[in-house]
């Protein structure tokens, strides 16, 4: 399933900063037993927005990888990533949907944090 698997692909990030806080809020009680200091918000934060500036262009490439068609010589266009997708059907526009929250979730507000 080609939408699944852009999902997934488009879902990692998101996972990544998932992580980020599941770990932040796991640190108090683990540390608490070991008496050591715990996560601290801000550096939690600064260390996820550090590998996603890392990770940008990849991420947003992702997020466009539903508008990247290449031509047919029959007149149709097929996506790059997904080749038995035809542009701009009914199965292209889940995927079309996806491609813009990411890119906006992703490319815009990245500058936005």
């Amino acid at each position: 399933n080609e939408v699944g698997r852009y999902a997934m692909q488009a879902g990692v990030p998101l996972l990544a900063g998932c992580g980020y806080i599941f770990f932040y809020c796991v640190s108090f009680p683990v540390c608490s037993l070991r008496k050591t200091t715990a996560w601290k918000r801000t550096w939690t934060v600064n260390a996820g927005c550090q590998v996603l500036q890392a990770l940008y262009i990849t991420v947003c490439l992702v997020g466009l990888l539903p508008f990247q068609c290449y031509g047919h010589p029959n007149g149709k266009s097929s996506l790059s990533g997904f080749p038995n997708i035809v542009c701009y059907t009914e199965d292209h526009t889940p995927l079309l949907l996806l491609g813009i929250f990411a890119t906006c979730v992703y490319g815009v507000g990245f500058f936005m944090v």
